[in-house]
């Protein structure tokens, strides 16, 4: 019977032991080095933590960091301006803005303090002052300035009429609003600050309802632009009209001060009328 061949086969190019710990090595110094260094843009700010624990923060450049995940770095945009938008949603921004097609009813639609109903368009802009509390004092940063916006724009809105709402209670809306903001921001810990509320479209539901108030808005647009139209003539007008007095009365003047003084006297006739009173003495 022959024997059995037990020699271990040998693979072609089979790395040797050495070879392998050298690439472990490469493979680890790699490692390190990527998760030794990170970099922060000039618009951010890095939130480092240590084993879970924050650590401090650090601005932009490149910056050192312990390995192997024992720090770890969250960059914060906090010199941005971030804008939300309510009521409608921006596809393409620019100057032909182009629009979302879909339905934003359910956070526009409101009720105003004399039971009518409104659609409310409005957004809001703000920038991230506090990138810890940004990052770990709220779960749903985005869904919690949703839902404060949402109130306290609904909330004003149910302390006016509609006609109010819909023309001169606008800045005082938005500035309330502002002001609102911000301190229920505040209370939640939520590390931003809101710099611009904008009041958008403001109309009635669509329908007749919508109509009737477009039409009351071209009617006191048209009464507006009937006064200032008047009120141009009128300061065309009554000037030159003025000024025509005034040159009549100056003319009449004139003639008044010639005639009263009236015609000058002859050398002629003085000489006769001396002539003839000589002869009545004599």
């Amino acid at each position: 019977m022959a024997e059995r061949n037990v020699t271990p086969l040998r693979f072609p190019g089979r790395m040797s032991p050495q070879i392998v710990l050298i690439m472990i090595v490469v493979l680890a110094i790699v490692i390190l080095f990527s998760t030794s260094f990170y970099v922060v843009d000039q618009r951010e700010e890095a939130v480092v933590l240590r084993l879970g624990k924050v650590k401090g923060i650090n601005g932009p450049g490149l910056h050192f960091k312990l390995p192997f995940g024992v720090e770890k770095n969250y960059n914060v945009a906090t010199q941005l301006v971030f804008k939300r938008e309510y009521g409608f949603r921006s596809v393409a921004p620019g100057v032909n803005t182009v629009f979302s097609n879909e339905d934003f009813t359910n956070e526009s639609i409101m009720l105003t303090g004399d039971k009518n109903i409104v659609q409310v368009e409005w957004i809001i802009q703000y920038r991230i002052t506090d990138p810890v509390a940004w990052l770990f004092h709220v779960e749903n940063q985005e869904k919690t300035i949703s839902d404060i916006s949402r109130s306290v724009v609904n909330l004003l809105i149910g302390d006016r009429s509609i006609l109010g709402v819909m023309g001169t209670d606008r800045p005082a809306i938005e500035s309330k609003a502002l002001e609102v903001m911000n301190k229920r921001f505040r209370e939640f810990g939520l590390g931003i600050n809101v710099t611009t509320v904008a009041m958008q479209d403001i109309l009635p539901p669509q329908g007749a309802v919508r109509n009737a108030f477009e039409d009351v808005n071209k009617a006191e647009q048209d009464k507006e632009r009937f006064i200032n139209e008047g009120n141009a003539a009128y300061n065309q007008a009554i000037p030159e009209a003025k000024g025509k007095a005034q040159r009549i009365v100056q003319e009449a003047e004139g003639y008044k001060s010639r005639a009263s003084t009236g015609p000058p006297a002859t050398p002629h006739a003085s000489a006769r009328c001396s002539t003839s009173t000589e002869a009545a003495a004599t």
